[in-house]
């Protein structure tokens, strides 16, 4: 029996641990639309931590939606950007451990030089 607690007992730790690091993070998903509430596809969606300026970047996919997923807990900034709309970006979105923050967009008709 002891043979086998030696064994049991590091795969439990280190499932345990690995768990405590997975934890740690949590994700921005959200739907970017335009006025006419018609999807918009391809828009570069940029994720910007605002206290360490790291940046993470994604694009919509073919139904509108985006996830940028594993960021760790803090306030981050949302930048849009897409041929023939406004730029648009929001920021002080606060994310929490574990939380799925939803932050969807609805991008007005116009050049990419005016921002929202």
């Amino acid at each position: 029996m002891k043979r086998l607690y030696r064994i049991s007992a590091p795969a439990v730790l280190l499932a345990a641990a690995t768990q405590v690091c997975f934890s740690q993070t949590g994700q921005i998903t959200g739907r970017v639309r335009d006025a006419s509430d018609a999807v918009v596809p391809g828009v570069t969606i940029i994720v910007t931590n605002q206290a360490t300026g790291v940046a993470r970047e994604t694009k919509s996919n073919e139904v509108g939606y985006y996830t940028v997923p594993s960021l760790p807990a803090g306030t981050y900034r949302i930048s849009l950007q897409a041929e023939g709309f406004k730029s648009a970006s929001r920021a002080g979105l606060q994310l929490n451990v574990e939380q799925i923050l939803q932050a969807d967009f609805v991008l007005e008709v116009g050049s990419v030089s005016e921002s929202v």
